[in-house]
């Protein structure tokens, strides 16, 4: 039953997705003679960037909360235990969830934009974006070959664990807070050209080659990301308007059976390290 009923909820998705690109396209000409009138769509993008940011914040504070844990000599076997949850949780977090943003990112998002935009333009910022977001992706491929040497290696003494990984909760916040940095600069920028250069069909238009280009299992686990990135709980790093977006956007029968159910089939074990006490 469970199944199906995703089956369905996805294509009643496809369907308000499409009537609002009907409604958005009968205004698109008054739009397009007045961009700034324009809201911004592209909200995935968006969510995506609180998603990574949340997790981010997640890992850092179970990582020092449960320091004691992962380093106990007194308790190894539940020690390697949960040091391995933490390295699922990091390549949840990089393999998934920053490399799917990324690829969008590059693949579409700043192609789009660049299309419009003059060339010195595109140079002096779409590059700089570009630039950045590679160094941020070595950083967090190098915290990921980190936390992953430190889960897998045989400490003598709880010390020696105790102080690799007070070096990587520092690597952790570093990471968080450029991320947090080069997003928000990026939002402060792209948001008001996006709404200036593209009418709202436009917009969902390009949502909807982010769908077509991304395959049927990494929708599903977006969805999942995004609902986790606009969530009011603690760590907050959304804005109420951010969930309410997300709320009027993604149809009600996803929100409430399909990502619960896509959390659980592709996300559950991944995350478990950050939703675990």
């Amino acid at each position: 039953m469970l199944p199906d009923a995703i089956s369905a909820t996805q294509d009643l998705f496809s369907r308000v997705q499409l009537n609002r690109l009907r409604r958005s396209q009968a205004a698109s000409t008054q739009q397009a003679a007045s961009p700034q009138s324009a809201r911004f769509r592209v909200h995935g993008w968006r969510w995506h960037h609180l998603s990574i940011i949340r997790d981010l914040i997640r890992l850092e504070n179970n990582a020092t909360r449960k320091r004691n844990r992962l380093c106990s000599a007194q308790n190894a076997p539940n020690s390697d235990s949960l040091r391995r949850q933490m390295k699922h949780a990091v390549q949840y977090i990089v393999r998934d969830n920053w490399a799917l943003h990324n690829d969008v990112e590059h693949s579409l998002f700043l192609p789009w934009i660049s299309d419009r935009e003059p060339r010195e333009m595109r140079r002096d910022y779409v590059d700089v974006v570009h630039r950045e977001r590679q160094r941020l992706e070595q950083h967090a491929h190098a915290l990921e070959t980190r936390v992953t040497n430190w889960s897998t290696f045989n400490y003598e003494h709880a010390h020696q664990c105790e102080s690799e990984l007070h070096n990587i909760i520092t690597a952790i916040q570093r990471l968080r807070r450029n991320a947090s940095t080069l997003f928000k600069a990026s939002e402060q920028f792209f948001v008001p050209r996006v709404k200036q250069l593209f009418s709202e069909s436009e917009q969902l238009q390009f949502n909807s080659q982010v769908l077509k280009h991304i395959s049927g299992k990494q929708a599903r686990m977006s969805l999942v990301m995004f609902r986790d990135g606009v969530d009011m709980s603690e760590p907050v790093v959304a804005l109420r308007n951010d969930l309410n977006n997300f709320e009027r956007d993604v149809p009600a029968p996803i929100r409430r059976v399909g990502v619960p159910f896509w959390r659980s089939r592709f996300v559950g074990e991944k995350t478990r390290f950050l939703t675990e006490p």
